[in-house]
């Protein structure tokens, strides 16, 4: 019987690096969309209409970071959808990788 996980988009090392690449290109050419708050039901949210994406520094920043990110790639997704590929994103990630993230992301603040 298979199961679900076969099924499964597993992130190769290529694929990190050019999500990594989309997203640093989002910092560099957008970095006004980012936007710090404090925010009560949630860790973030991607505005389309304004094109902003508001984060609670309260909360799990990496994870929310790439989250949005993702809405933002990718709006016609579910929120299953981008969950899951969040996840997946963040277990695949090295230390490195996340070390760059949290760099890059602080630059635009």
């Amino acid at each position: 019987m298979a199961t679900c996980r076969s099924k499964r988009k597993k992130y190769r090392r290529t694929d990190i690096y050019s999500f990594l690449c989309k997203m640093y290109a989002l910092f560099r050419t957008n970095p006004e969309m980012f936007v710090l708050k404090k925010l009560r039901n949630c860790h973030g949210e991607y505005d389309p209409f304004r094109d902003t994406i508001s984060l609670d520094f309260r909360r799990e920043l990496l994870p929310t970071i790439i989250h949005e990110v993702l809405h933002a790639m990718h709006y016609e997704w579910s929120e299953t959808q981008v969950i899951r590929h969040e996840r997946q994103i963040v277990q695949a990630l090295s230390i490195r990788q996340v070390r760059n993230v949290l760099k890059r992301f602080a630059q635009i603040l």
